[in-house]
């Protein structure tokens, strides 16, 4: 699921194998938030500063193997 420029929602049901994003067309950086389905609470948060092709989304804080969801948030440049 993504609105495009702004967020980017990402469910795996086994997150050990996560992949890579093209986030190539994005000029801004980006956070990396983890949602745990299974406590309801997001863990971790990463930032995301130099978007490419193939930017990595790399591995949930904990228990890689259980289903996670990413969520990407596109920095707005108007809110520095």
């Amino acid at each position: 699921m993504a609105k495009p420029n702004e967020i980017y929602v990402i469910y795996f049901s086994n997150a050990s194998n996560t992949g890579n994003i093209d986030l190539s067309s994005i000029n801004n950086s980006a956070t990396l938030k983890w949602y745990n389905p299974r406590t309801g609470n997001f863990e971790g948060k990463n930032n995301l500063p130099t978007l490419s092709k193939e930017t990595p989304i790399g591995s949930p804080p904990s228990q890689a193997n259980e289903d996670w969801v990413a969520v990407i948030e596109i920095d707005d440049p108007n809110s520095m």
